[in-house]
């Protein structure tokens, strides 16, 4: 995952289309060969192309799960056995978020706008540290 994606999702102010599409290119979840005949908003698109204030992207043919904007849809980014929470707290009712890996690493994602951008933060730094070899910064959380 790139520090910038990380970066951008802690200051999303809201769900982002986009940023899902960058996610799931990032994550290599999609299939660039496959098909779909289902609504547009719901389709990865690649190629960035600008179109004034928004970016379009060429379409690859998958559903595209909103992953900024759902709990639900970030569930097949956590492995069954990540002891995950999250909500909201604090006088200010901040949303926080917080993913624990078997070898006890606690991955944060407090600081965004949302309970959902905060959970897909600790996801992904969480899937980050998982794959990354032992003794690199990245495995150490």
């Amino acid at each position: 995952m790139t520090p910038d994606i990380l970066t951008r999702l802690k200051a999303a102010g809201c769900p982002s289309r986009e940023l899902d599409a960058e996610i799931e290119l990032a994550l290599k979840r999609c299939d660039p060969e496959a098909t779909y005949d289902k609504a547009e908003d719901c389709m990865i698109w690649s190629e960035p192309r600008d179109f004034g204030s928004t970016v379009a992207y060429e379409r690859l043919g998958q559903f595209l799960p909103a992953y900024t904007g759902s709990l639900d849809a970030q569930k097949p980014l956590a492995h069954p056995d990540w002891q995950i929470s999250s909500g909201n707290c604090n006088e200010d009712n901040a949303p926080w978020a917080c993913v624990t890996t078997p070898d006890n690493v606690d991955h944060t994602g407090d600081g965004a706008a949302t309970e959902e951008l905060a959970r897909l933060i600790a996801l992904l730094k969480a899937t980050e540290h998982v794959a990354a070899p032992p003794g690199t910064p990245q495995h150490a959380g």
